[in-house]
């Protein structure tokens, strides 16, 4: 566990996941819960996301924001939510291809973040 000085701290904690990811395993569950820190382990190592708390793995906006930080990040969403994204994908008409073309999945993210902040 990280000390509880250093738990206060949230800059570092950043700072920490950015140089390695895994780290996030051993911060707080507030912490696992905070969007900017698992974004932040996420974008540095994507095996990082299994350590985020439910509610996060769970949300289908910050797994969008997520897989746009790291596509990888598909391949870590549970299975029933992953089938959730899929038939969001589907019902917004969104089609594209899983071999690395992910421009028009970033644009969907880009509308759909700023639908979701209205």
């Amino acid at each position: 566990m990280i000390s509880n000085d250093l738990e206060d701290d949230k800059d570092v904690l950043i700072e920490a996941v950015r140089q390695n990811g895994l780290v996030l395993q051993f911060l707080s569950e507030e912490l696992r819960g905070n969007k900017e820190v698992v974004l932040a382990a996420v974008k540095q190592n994507v095996v990082s996301l299994q350590f985020a708390s439910k509610e996060l793995k769970d949300n289908f906006p910050f797994l969008l924001q997520a897989l746009k930080t790291n596509n990888l990040v598909w391949l870590y969403i549970r299975d029933d939510v992953r089938f959730d994204s899929l038939k969001r994908f589907c019902d917004f008409g969104l089609i594209w291809e899983m071999n690395g073309n992910f421009d028009a999945l970033f644009k969907f993210i880009d509308s759909f973040e700023s639908v979701d902040k209205k």
